[in-house]
């Protein structure tokens, strides 16, 4: 190591002492600065990222890393002296890592530097510190590998011109075979540097990537090694292509071995990459020899208000598939408006595109956008038409999987209240009403069952939705409270001012006022007071709660009726943290709401969750 170490200083000083290695340095930086700021697109994002760079570092780097490496071997040819190196006490070995680390160096110089775009993104906005460290340790990583091959090319040569030309070929393998998949199919696209560098890049610590990128770099210096052990040898040098095989053949195999372990570390501050554990429980759940087959459909350009539920998709589903080894299988496809990949998504699972604005880009006016999945196992399938935004993708798909994969649902019962939630007919318009769209939603998931209030509810439920308990007449209310004092969950939804049909709120006659107009007397509605008060629950239905903070400038036009709840009013914190429904909420917003204090009734806890 001493050696090696020696080398390595030697070449670093004769770097720095040539006007030509600051002029490369300066003209890397130039070109990441470039690829990453003049892009319309890191604008239009508003993301504090490297997105941009990220696309063409790998580009940058098919340049950069042969112009470090082509004088390592072809210089000391030039000079005439190769041979001196060659007769020094050193083993082969330590003269390759020497020269490997003196490249390494430079690179690092040149990296080091780079830093000021963090610096500018911190002007801009708030990057995170984890994804950063992330994306320069891919940086880091993807240069050594590229290196160690360029350094082939100089080997070969004399020229140092020649050897930047061959280093370049050389990585140009890696680097555009991962771009090539649709040419050299699946498993050789594979191969290529784009799989693991996103990974960094995307703030993941994957093992699988750390073991591609150690690989290539060992394979490139074993190639090093044996060209230059080859000009020692007069004779025998059959053993040394087969020892650089095999040596390729086990990075390949320890690769695959990584891959197969699923190991990754999230790296971003904000947890981007940390799945919920009922994620996991919905993939250790997929039957043996029964896996679950996802495909997405995604145009590669959506509007501003669309690029992070993209990302968090993209993001999302190469989490799944690392997490799923065989049991899940992602398979991604770019879709634009009239292509083929358009017409299988209609044909097949009738996803259509969504024509949303596009007021910030570019382009201007609207576009169609393709964002939707398809979930099958077998004959069983589930399809989400489009990700909208706001909605979490991780939920959508979770619960897909247990769908097709025929996992055990949950009984959710609904109550029959004036609220309708499964249709009816509706008094006030005298036509009938569709079911809720919750309703709709829950049977996604689970088994749902209307649960009549008119007897004792006695069907065993994993829990009780009551939208509107209210609304129920009295011995209604009764038999409702009879099943929730038995300790079995019921979760009520009440509401003093329902503005979807007024006349269902606590404050309103049984069947609104249609008895004032000639028709039959309304039935009385319960006592909604005592019922909660009951439970242990203080509900006042004529009180509404107003508040004077509003976060946001851009709505100051609305009442103080709509209650802004956040960190931002300077009262205490507004979130039980200790909850798992309410501890991560930053911000909530209620149209003309009402309050509900704790009853302190004996043998009843109340715990506020805001």
């Amino acid at each position: 190591m001493t050696a090696a170490l020696s080398i390595a200083r030697r070449d670093l000083v004769r770097w720095f002492t040539n006007p030509t290695g600051y002029v490369f340095i300066m003209v890397f930086i130039g070109l990441c600065t470039a690829t990453q700021v003049l892009p319309p697109r890191f604008f239009l994002d508003n993301f504090a990222n490297l997105g941009p760079l990220n696309v063409y570092f790998p580009y940058i780097l098919l340049f950069f890393a042969p112009a470090v490496a082509m004088g390592t071997w072809a210089d000391e040819r030039r000079h005439g002296t190769d041979e001196l190196l060659l007769t020094l006490p050193v083993p082969d070995g330590a003269l390759v890592a020497g020269k490997f680390l003196a490249a390494l160096g430079i690179y690092g110089v040149a990296l080091f530097f780079s830093l000021t775009l963090v610096a500018v993104l911190a002007f801009l906005g708030r990057p995170d510190i984890g994804l950063m460290f992330g994306t320069w340790l891919g940086y880091g990583l993807l240069g050594a590998a590229l290196i160690a091959i360029a350094m082939v090319g100089s080997l070969l040569v004399e020229s140092v011109t020649v050897g930047f030309i061959l280093g370049a070929l050389f990585c140009a393998v890696p680097v555009f075979l991962g771009d090539a998949a649709g040419l050299v199919g699946e498993a050789l696209a594979s191969l290529g540097v784009r799989g693991a560098f996103r990974d960094f890049t995307t703030g993941v610590g994957s093992l699988q990537a750390a073991a591609y990128f150690a690989g290539l770099a060992a394979v490139g210096l074993a190639v090093n090694l044996a060209l230059l052990q080859r000009r020692r040898l007069r004779e025998g040098q059959w053993h040394l292509p087969v020892r650089v095989a095999c040596l390729a053949l086990s990075a390949v195999s320890l690769v695959i071995l990584c891959d197969r372990s699923g190991l990754r570390v999230d790296l971003t501050a904000e947890r981007l990459h940390s799945l919920s554990s009922q994620t996991r429980e919905a993939i250790r759940a997929i039957p043996a020899g029964k896996p679950v087959f996802i495909q997405a459909y995604v145009s590669p350009e959506v509007p501003q208000d669309y690029v992070e539920t993209r990302e968090n998709l993209l993001s999302l589903l190469r989490d799944l598939d690392a997490l799923g080894g065989g049991r899940v299988n992602i398979r991604v496809t770019e879709t634009t408006k009239a292509t083929e990949a358009a017409r299988e998504a209609d044909d097949r699972f009738r996803i259509k595109p969504l024509r949303l604005s596009d007021r910030e880009g570019s382009r201007g006016g609207r576009m169609d956008v393709f964002l939707g999945a398809a979930v099958t196992c077998g004959l069983d399938e589930v399809v989400v038409p489009f990700f909208y935004r706001g909605l979490s993708p991780e939920y959508e798909l979770t619960r897909s999987i247990r769908v097709v994969s025929k996992a055990k649902r949950a009984k959710v019962g609904i109550l029959s209240t004036d609220a309708k939630w499964f249709g009816g007919f509706e008094f006030t318009t005298m036509q009938p009403s569709q079911p809720w769209a919750i309703v709709e939603e829950l049977k996604k998931q689970y088994e749902v069952v209307q649960v009549a209030p008119d007897a004792a509810i006695t069907e065993s439920m994993d829990v009780l939705i009551a939208p509107m308990p209210s609304s129920l007449t009295q011995p209604q209310l009764d038999n409702l409270f009879f099943y929730a004092r038995q300790g079995k969950p019921v979760l009520l939804l009440d509401d003093p001012l329902p503005i979807v049909n007024p006349s269902i709120g606590a404050n309103e006659m049984k069947g609104g006022r249609r008895g004032m107009m000639g028709g039959s007397p309304p039935e009385m509605k319960g006592n909604a007071r005592e019922f909660y008060r009951a439970l242990g629950l203080s509900w006042e239905p004529t009180d509404v709660v107003w508040d004077t903070y509003n976060p946001h400038p851009t709505l100051g036009e609305f009442p103080e009726e709509v209650v802004f709840v956040g960190r931002g009013n300077g009262a205490a914190e507004p979130f039980n943290l200790k909850s798992p429904v309410s501890s991560k909420l930053q911000e909530l917003v209620f149209l003309f709401s009402g309050c509900i204090h704790s009853g302190n009734v004996k043998g009843i806890e109340v715990t506020p969750l805001l």
